[in-house]
């Protein structure tokens, strides 16, 4: 199950039932990619953790009324959030190669 963090409520909070969706959606992918780690199939947990981030960053896209129609999207909504919940530690993370 994924975590939430301080100011989760905050950000979905009396949202519509698609962003209940997402973070089922991110649930789900998320218990599939422990599965296969488990198992020791690193390709298949990568994608499913994968799919995981990127349903949840839907999710807080759709409840903040931002865009999040592509993947390249998917810093953008990281950076928003973390300005929304006053968090800094992540930045660097988008200019990382």
């Amino acid at each position: 199950m994924v975590k939430r963090s301080k100011g989760w409520d905050d950000v979905v909070l009396g949202k519509p039932s698609a962003v209940a969706d997402f973070e089922a959606q991110a649930n789900e992918f998320l218990g599939k990619a422990q599965v296969y780690l488990a198992q020791g199939d690193l390709h298949q947990a990568s994608k499913k953790g994968w799919c995981a981030a990127s349903h949840m960053a839907k999710a807080v896209a759709l409840a903040q009324g931002w865009s999040y129609d592509i993947h390249a999207e998917f810093s953008v909504v990281l950076i928003k959030l973390g300005k929304r919940l006053a968090r800094t530690d992540y930045e660097d993370c988008a200019a990382s190669p």
